[in-house]
């Protein structure tokens, strides 16, 4: 049970990096407002990595 957490854990950080990285780079490329920073590098990757690690726990349980 605690290793499970733990796995779902680092893959829940390690996608939210991932994912964060890659909205960075597009707020970079698209030269977006600044008030929409935040939204673009934050918001988003932890939207979506919620979605994937509710997927995840939704298949494994």
């Amino acid at each position: 049970m605690f290793a499970s957490v733990l796995w779902i854990l680092g893959i829940s950080c390690m996608c939210f990096f991932i994912l964060y990285t890659f909205f960075s780079l597009l707020y970079v490329v698209l030269e977006v407002p600044d008030f929409l920073e935040k939204v673009i590098r934050i918001v988003f990757p932890a939207i979506f990595t919620c979605m994937i690690m509710l997927n995840i726990v939704e298949r494994t349980l």
